[in-house]
């Protein structure tokens, strides 16, 4: 039996203190331990590894300990302080004398051991001990105290280095960025985690069934499949569940079977005097008017606050910008654009929102739920702006007027678009050809034509496009619907685009300018064939002869000449 001479170890606690660990200690009160990584072996690198102070020789141990083969729970457990302020618990159990290295006195040269084991008891503060005797202790002890209290928001807790990371939430900092896609974060565990969907490392292994994962608590919830673990229980009915999403979804049951159930449309409050206020949406009443306008509101808040639109008051200030508000929740909303804080998630897709009726309105979309209908042609639409967006091409308002030619437009996004056409601003270049936009959205579609994709399809013939508005437009070819209508002749169309351009007929509108020759068109693509005529660029080509056209239609007409069609 092989004998081996334990050094001591120093553990690196909160707040720089060190404490040397000798082999007979059976732990401290002071360390925390945190989940294991599950996976015997796993490599640490060596500059991953923090060391504090100067490098430790150990003292030499009074009498040598003869170590038996099946001895694991005996032996105390070892924290590695892994880059960043991620901590990674390492037992001292399952590491074999030929595969690890040792640094000791007796080595003869540096070298480092790493130990990676499992973790057998987890309590509900996610510390972690060796044996259940050293849980049940801690956990009698009570709440763990948080000495670190964050000044902006009073979010308390136990490490300092854990506060640090979170005030970064507030100033927006990302410290730590990916050197492969330019992503950044604001801690380096995020940075290390990230890094994984590039290389495609899995360095997590359930010991059960050999599935591999790229976070350890990937791994633990996992592996509660396996032991039927279900740490998280209801405190009302005593259900257990293996994840604390489930357990929050679950509670949401308990509190909806106290509230206060509308009658109309089932929505439920927690005061009965909100309920009341609902109930007067379904009755039309609205108690509650403008003396200035007259209109009228079923809340007494959305008064005051509608009366300061003609006050002018915003007495809720942003201290980073200046911008005022007339309510502190938006505000609130508000400041998230410089801390970069989304804290809503949604549950389909895990797309992050800065707001919750942002998430509302995203959410439907993934329900198909479209509750906004148009009361002149029974669309449906997703959100409320886009049904008022919509409605103006039956009323024909134009509200949004541009400041260099006079146009007016039906939507603010349509006049953005519209003035990037005077200032020539493009933005966001295609990283595939270098062709530029002055959208982002446009850049999406143009790069689809690079990588082939076609994400939307049509549910009655199974056509596919690359971007939403052309599935839109085919779908009309099913439906018959023809929305845009020609004011001055009555023609109708199935999209805009064919209306702005049969409107240029009437108003004998040629926008589309040739710089060789001044000559004008109506239509872009009118404009692009022409000046093949000045380039001699011929870009369809006849598969047969090799013969090339500025035309596909002359191209369409020259290729029945080999196959004999006459059509």
């Amino acid at each position: 039996m092989a004998s081996l001479e334990l050094p001591n170890v120093t553990i690196k606690l909160e707040d720089e203190e060190e404490v040397p660990w000798l082999p007979n200690n059976q732990g401290s009160e002071d360390t925390e331990n945190f989940p294991s990584t599950h996976s015997a072996g796993f490599p640490v690198p060596k500059s991953e590894v923090i060391h504090g102070g100067d490098p430790w020789i150990p003292e030499p141990v009074s009498e040598e300990r003869e170590i038996p083969t099946d001895y694991s729970s005996e032996l105390p457990d070892v924290i590695v302080k892994l880059e960043e302020e991620e901590e990674l618990y390492i037992p001292y159990h399952q590491v074999s004398e030929a595969s690890v290295p040792f640094k000791g006195a007796h080595s003869g040269e540096g070298r480092e051991r790493i130990f990676v084991g499992e973790v057998p008891y987890f309590s509900g503060c996610r510390r972690s001990f060796s044996d259940r005797p050293g849980l049940i202790k801690h956990e009698s002890q009570g709440t763990p105290e948080k000495p670190h209290k964050c000044s902006r928001c009073a979010k308390s807790f136990m490490k300092r280095s854990n506060l640090r990371t979170h005030e970064r939430i507030h100033t927006g900092e990302k410290p730590f960025r990916c050197s492969e896609c330019g992503n950044s974060f604001s801690d380096g565990s995020s940075l290390i985690r990230h890094k994984r969907k590039h290389t495609g490392e899995k360095p997590y292994s359930c010991s059960s069934c050999g599935k591999r994962f790229n976070q350890s608590s990937s791994l633990i919830r996992h592996e509660r499949s396996h032991t039927e673990q279900r740490p998280y229980k209801c405190l009302e009915c005593g259900k257990r569940f293996n994840q604390s999403s489930t357990l929050v979804r679950h509670e949401r049951i308990h509190r909806e079977q106290r509230l206060f159930k509308c009658s109309a449309c089932d929505k439920r409050f927690i005061q009965s005097a909100s309920l009341l206020a609902h109930e007067r949406i379904h009755r039309g009443e609205k108690p509650y008017c403008c003396n200035i306008c007259e209109k009228g509101f079923v809340h007494k808040s959305n008064l005051l606050i509608h009366e300061m639109k003609h006050t002018g008051l915003k007495p809720f200030k942003c201290s980073d910008c200046g911008k005022g508000f007339n309510q502190n929740s938006s505000l609130v909303i508000h400041r998230r654009i410089h801390t970069g804080e989304k804290p809503y998630n949604c549950s389909h897709c895990r797309r992050p929102f800065s707001d919750k009726s942002s998430l509302n309105k995203h959410e439907r979309a993934h329900r198909g739920d479209k509750p906004y209908k148009c009361s002149n042609c029974g669309k449906c639409f997703v959100r409320r702006s886009h049904l008022l967006t919509h409605e103006r091409i039956h009323t024909g308002v134009k509200p949004f007027k541009c400041s260099h030619c006079g146009k007016s437009f039906s939507s603010r996004s349509h006049l953005i678009r519209h003035e990037g056409t005077h200032t020539g601003e493009k933005p966001y270049d295609c990283s595939f050809c270098g062709k530029r936009f002055n959208r982002k959205s446009n850049l999406t579609n143009h790069e689809r034509t690079h990588t082939g994709e076609k994400p939307y399809k049509c549910s009655d013939c199974g056509k596919s496009f690359s971007d939403r508005s052309s599935l839109i437009k085919h779908e009309r070819i099913h439906t018959g619907e023809k929305p845009y209508s020609c004011a001055s002749c009555e023609k109708s169309f199935s999209d805009k685009s064919s209306l702005i351009r049969h409107e240029r007929i009437h108003t004998e509108e040629k926008p589309y300018k040739c710089s060789d020759c001044g000559k004008g068109f109506n239509q872009s693509s009118s404009l692009t064939v022409h000046e093949r005529t000045h380039t001699g660029e011929k870009p369809f080509k006849c598969s047969d002869c090799g013969k090339g056209f500025i035309r596909r239609t002359i191209l369409n007409k020259h290729e029945r000449t080999h196959t004999g069609d006459k059509q």
